[in-house]
């Protein structure tokens, strides 16, 4: 019997493509599923067990919200290392300690007996966060996707729109029937059970070899930015998203005050913010269908100046008129607020692909949310105080750093340009 011609030259590629193209399918599917689990289990727990929790350790709530606080800077001293890690020995292995880590933090939490013990389980949850969620996912993606990356980032951050919809909730649900405790162990068991064996498919997956290189390394691109220009764009990106990652922290966190501060009931300020969700979504359809017509500075430049453009009624409305604010010109502030953050939600990751290319990719991102994770901590806490001064007082002192992240994005699309 003959033996099976092997495939040489193109063919021989197009068998490795192949293999690639089942691969990352395959990652996407798979961090669709740990992701949703992921959040859910960790940042999202604060919103749907404050009550709870505060009911039965006797903890004030700026306690139990300070746990967001608390694993964000956490986070923002092992962001670096993770993305330098992930590069070094495969961001799945990442993702599987990630979920180590994380059934640690669940089993901590659900044993908490007071102030110490809480917030000491979400310490151990920063220690998780990028390990487990955000630096090591789009960091496998983009060792299993090549060239198609934004393209899945955008999918993926499709379902991320949609994973405090699930979360919320099952876990309001679970929490009614067995406790807030018991809840937390079921999803230690998740963790352990679902996404701890998941990732560890992804780490065998991101080790494949195709012609003695791993996939990582056989897909690993180049940036569009000239070397001599990349630590000063570098700076650039992480002034603008930094400072955009402000602006969303602020809004996320006090829009129901901001609008009720303006005239709006607390039920209708709700519902008018849950707009913000929906506008999400429709951001992240956008990306995936405009983003390959479209370079990711240049929606970033739209972005941004759509942003600012949403504030501004909210910020004038005080000033030009005595009388509340309507609900319907609220809910068309916040869907226009909305659309663009979402879009910056992705941007952050696809701008630094493309710059810089996948090269040493999970280290970059790493670096990037160093700073916008302590964004994420303290903003909040600098900017409730204005809340005494009214809702259009908060939104126009965030029109600063709206107004820094556009002037560094156009800034970094000057420099490209430049190398044009």
């Amino acid at each position: 019997m003959a033996k099976a011609r092997a495939p040489v030259g193109g063919e021989r590629m197009a068998w490795i493509a192949a293999g690639m193209v089942s691969r990352a399918h395959q990652t996407l599917a798979i961090l669709m599923v740990t992701q949703t689990i992921g959040w859910g289990s960790s940042v999202h727990l604060v919103g749907a067990f404050a009550q709870p929790i505060s009911d039965d350790l006797q903890l004030s709530r700026s306690v139990i919200y300070s746990a967001i606080t608390v694993m964000y800077l956490t986070g923002s001293l092992c962001s670096p290392i993770v993305g330098r890690w992930a590069d070094k020995f495969g961001a799945g292995f990442m993702l599987a300690a990630g979920s180590t880590v994380f059934v640690a933090a669940l089993a901590l939490l659900s044993s908490a007996g007071g102030m110490v013990g809480y917030l000491a389980a979400w310490f151990v949850f920063g220690v998780g966060m990028h390990l487990a969620l955000a630096t090591s996912s789009l960091a496998m993606l983009s060792q299993v996707a090549g060239g198609s990356t934004r393209r899945y980032l955008a999918l993926l951050s499709l379902v991320m729109g949609l994973s405090s919809s699930i979360s919320w909730p099952i876990a309001v649900a679970l929490e009614a029937s067995v406790g807030w405790r018991t809840t937390c162990l079921i999803y230690a068991a998740v963790v352990a059970g679902v996404t701890l064996p998941l990732h560890l498919y992804l780490a065998r997956l991101g080790q494949a070899k195709t012609g003695g290189t791993t996939q990582a390394e056989t897909l690993a691109s180049g940036g569009t930015i000239g070397a001599q220009n990349q630590k000063g764009g570098f700076r650039l990106v992480a002034i603008s998203m930094t400072m955009m990652a402000m602006v969303a922290s602020v809004m996320s966190t006090m829009l129901i005050d901001i609008f009720s501060s303006l005239g709006l009931s607390r039920s209708e300020a709700a519902q008018v913010a849950s707009l913000v969700g929906i506008a999400f979504f429709v951001s992240r359809l956008l990306e995936f269908f405009l983003g390959p017509l479209v370079r990711p500075v240049d929606m970033a430049v739209i972005g941004f100046s759509a942003v600012i453009l949403a504030l501004l009624p909210l910020v004038f409305w005080p000033v030009m008129s005595s009388d509340p604010i309507t609900p319907t010109l609220a809910g068309v502030c916040a869907l226009l607020y909305g659309v663009p953050t979402g879009l910056f939600m992705i941007l952050r990751a696809t701008l630094v692909l493309e710059l810089f290319g996948s090269g040493g990719y999970g280290h970059r991102m790493g670096l990037l949310y160093r700073p916008m994770d302590v964004s994420n901590a303290t903003a909040p806490l600098l900017f409730s105080p204005l809340l005494a001064f009214g809702g259009g007082v908060v939104v126009a002192a965030l029109l600063v750093p709206a107004g820094l992240a556009l002037t560094a994005i156009l800034t970094l699309r000057r420099l490209l340009l430049r190398e044009q």
